[in-house]
């Protein structure tokens, strides 16, 4: 014996044509269906777009204070650097004076080779002789 649509629909009463009206699924369970698969659709997108989206943020916020402690690093560097620099002139300054003292500019241009020997070899014995940027000062 062979199953047919037909026959099977006639033992149990239904019919899968629709003749008689009823169907195997009722028009308020295909709005029930309908409706869960429009939300798992839905869910489908909004999930990982808003995964996407917290994570974009998250690595922001990352991006960001990773930067300002990056400029706050060098900030302190040039700081550092800077008072290095002004400490150094300070102490090259200090040094020529004394070499000058209280001398007269008639004095002062009779020994003016002298002077001008004892600041090169200030110069050369000052392992800090390097200003701003890494240039080398010229007395």
């Amino acid at each position: 014996m062979s199953l047919t649509r037909e026959s099977v629909g006639s033992r149990s009463g239904k019919s899968f044509n629709g003749d008689d009206g009823s169907h195997a699924f009722a028009k308020p369970d295909r709005v029930d269906t309908l409706s869960w698969l429009k939300a798992l659709v839905a869910a489908a997108i909004l999930v990982p777009l808003l995964m996407y989206a917290g994570a974009v943020w998250y690595l922001r916020e990352q991006a960001f204070a990773n930067a300002a402690l990056r400029i706050e690093r060098a900030a302190r560097v040039s700081e550092e650097r800077a008072l290095k620099v002004f400490e150094t002139d300070l102490a090259m300054l200090t040094r020529t004076l004394d070499l000058l003292g209280d001398d007269s500019i008639e004095t002062l241009l009779a020994k003016e080779q002298a002077l001008h020997q004892q600041l090169n070899g200030l110069m050369k014995s000052t392992n800090s002789s390097t200003v701003l940027l890494g240039c080398r000062r010229n007395v």
